[in-house]
């Protein structure tokens, strides 16, 4: 199969699976959890992630795109994590890790090489994602192809110390097909 019939497969996988989706939401609604998209900045107590890992990472010369700039709120080097196998990385995984046992209700992420528009364009950035919970639930969501922040909140509280978050398609870059994620915040919604 080329590349060309494998994206139309997905196409068309991705609409059945829409299809399937409750219209208040996106994800799973498996009596688990479903994420509700919205694109405005989330406000609430955040809880910050302490360490972070992935199934890969991308090495050019002497720079790692480590998983650890997904939670780097300095942004000292302005790098997101990049996965490092060759293709568009789908089904490679970022783990973020809290101190504690910790609740959450919202995620908000900066997807792509968010650093500029031209580094943006040029690499792929997710399109679909599953977060998985140490309390075993999951949920699945989609993202808008626009280089800001985005955020989805979880249909229930989730008591987690990790996110393990899946690369499941992607918005393909100009130049690479190396797929990037900016950044994470994870929050507690109050109210």
């Amino acid at each position: 199969m080329n590349k060309s019939s494998v994206r139309i497969l997905s196409l068309v996988l991705a609409i059945l699976i829409l299809w399937s989706v409750p219209v208040t939401g996106f994800g799973y609604d498996d009596g688990n959890l479903w994420a509700e998209w919205t694109d405005g900045r989330i406000y609430g107590n955040r809880i910050y992630f302490s360490a972070a890992s992935a199934s890969s990472t991308l090495k050019e010369g002497n720079i790692t795109f480590s998983a650890a700039y997904a939670i780097d709120d300095k942004r000292e080097y302005q790098r997101p994590w990049v996965e490092g196998v060759r293709g568009d990385g789908i089904g490679e995984t970022l783990t973020l890790y809290f101190d504690d046992v910790v609740t959450i209700t919202a995620l908000s992420l900066r997807l792509g090489y968010a650093r500029d528009q031209a580094r943006y364009d040029k690499n792929n950035r997710p399109s679909a994602l599953r977060f998985t919970f140490s309390d075993g639930r999951s949920v699945e969501s989609w993202f808008d192809d626009v280089n800001e922040e985005q955020s989805i909140i979880l249909s229930d509280a989730v008591s987690t110390c990790y996110v393990k978050i899946t690369i499941l398609d992607v918005y393909e870059g100009t130049q690479c097909d190396d797929t990037c994620i900016y950044q994470v915040k994870a929050y507690e919604l109050v109210g």
